[in-house]
């Protein structure tokens, strides 16, 4: 869930460029219809702005290029610091994925992801690992959309982190 804010409620540090989404607005299943605000001229031509917070509290905006020959062209500002991480809890934020990235910010990438099931014996398996958690999440969502409900959990891939093996799950 995120929710639209003006520039003037924006306070926070300033944003810098995450990644490029290819998305059209209206591709963007989001709930609410896009206000775009302030106007920008740039190289790819005139933009406007918009800005979000997640339900986490993760603020990023999108830049739309109404002009441009690419109408599925937006890019993602995110807050500095780990922009892969940023940019992924954007894409979470979006219900979007991997696939939907044209490019990422020089030095940036996304975490990978461990997707667990639980079944109903409280076992939990490795299932697969995923480029990204928002990859890991889109999936979740599809598998828990029937009617048989399995437990879903992602967990991060720390750097040199063996395979994950079956284990019991311990309340």
């Amino acid at each position: 869930m995120i929710r639209q804010i003006s520039e003037s409620e924006f306070t926070g540090p300033r944003l810098t460029e995450g990644a490029c989404l290819f998305r059209t607005p209206e591709s963007l299943e989001i709930g609410q219809t896009i206000e775009w605000e302030s106007e920008v001229e740039d190289g790819l031509g005139p933009g406007k702005f918009a800005v979000f917070v997640s339900s986490g509290g993760l603020i990023f905006s999108l830049q739309h290029y109404e002009f441009s020959p690419r109408k599925d062209l937006m890019t993602l500002y995110v807050r500095p610091g780990d922009l892969g991480l940023h940019v992924d809890q954007a894409l979470i934020a979006l219900c979007l994925t991997s696939a939907d990235l044209g490019w990422l910010a020089d030095g940036a990438w996304l975490p990978p992801a461990r997707l667990i099931r639980q079944d109903d014996n409280g076992m939990q398996f490795h299932v697969v690992d995923y480029p990204c958690h928002a990859d890991a999440e889109a999936i979740v969502r599809h598998l828990t959309a029937g009617h048989h409900k399995q437990a879903y959990f992602i967990e991060p891939i720390l750097e040199g982190e063996p395979a994950l093996l079956p284990r019991p799950f311990r309340a």
